[in-house]
């Protein structure tokens, strides 16, 4: 669990992403923190709102139907009357390639998704100089010692694990939490191990493991 000193509160970021849930989850991890919060559902939407207004941050996925996140990255480094905040890119593609990319158009730094809690707070604190007060999280409803994720993960039929897969990339956690109930009838074990990492926002190792027992590759689309 991490908070903001109170001094260090009131700092104002830009969510831009065309997936709802994506901006939700966002939101609902930096709204508590103090940070003040707007969203743009697109690159065009979120060009208005930096000329209209002053950012501290921005948070912008990478492939948006209308203006992609390097495109706003280079337009708004472009625009040299407008205040320049500190620029992040997401995405879920993990070549290293892209990110030099991104980081060559103009971004401050580059986070892939699924967004993990402590990377994303590791990312403030670089972009921000903010410094987070964290107090012991809470022990795991299933210590991870004795149970075997892999092993369990294993006994699912491929289309739960997939849909399970598609949730959690997505970051759909109603979606999630409806493939969970099946999977609760007959690995209750399993359901409450992946419920708790989804709660303690463990959504990159669980797709690894999903993925790697699919035989596939991690995604590369945002």
């Amino acid at each position: 669990v991490a908070r903001l000193p109170p001094a260090q509160r009131g700092r104002m970021v830009l969510l831009v992403d065309d997936d709802d849930n994506c901006r939700k989850l966002l939101a609902g991890l930096l709204a508590p923190l103090g940070f003040q919060l707007q969203e743009a559902a697109g690159g065009a939407q979120a060009q208005a709102m930096l000329a209209a207004q002053r950012y501290d941050m921005v948070l912008s996925d990478w492939r948006m139907p209308d203006m992609d996140g390097l495109a706003l990255t280079r337009w708004l480094r472009a625009q040299t009357a407008l205040a320049q905040p500190r620029l992040v890119i997401m995405t879920a593609s993990a070549f290293e390639e892209e990110k030099q990319e991104a980081l060559a158009a103009g971004a401050d730094g580059f986070l892939r998704k699924p967004i993990e809690q402590e990377h994303l707070f590791a990312m403030l604190e670089q972009q921000l100089g903010v410094r987070f007060q964290r107090t012991a999280a809470a022990a795991p409803r299933v210590p991870a010692a004795v149970f075997d994720l892999q092993q369990a993960l294993g006994q699912l039929g491929a289309a739960e694990r997939q849909a399970l897969l598609a949730s959690v990339q997505a970051l759909d956690l109603r979606r999630s939490a409806i493939v969970l109930a099946g999977v609760a009838t007959s690995l209750p074990q399993l359901a409450a191990h992946i419920a708790a990492m989804l709660e303690q926002h463990q959504y990159q190792p669980l797709c690894a493991l999903l993925a790697q027992l699919a035989g596939e590759p991690q995604g590369e689309d945002a």
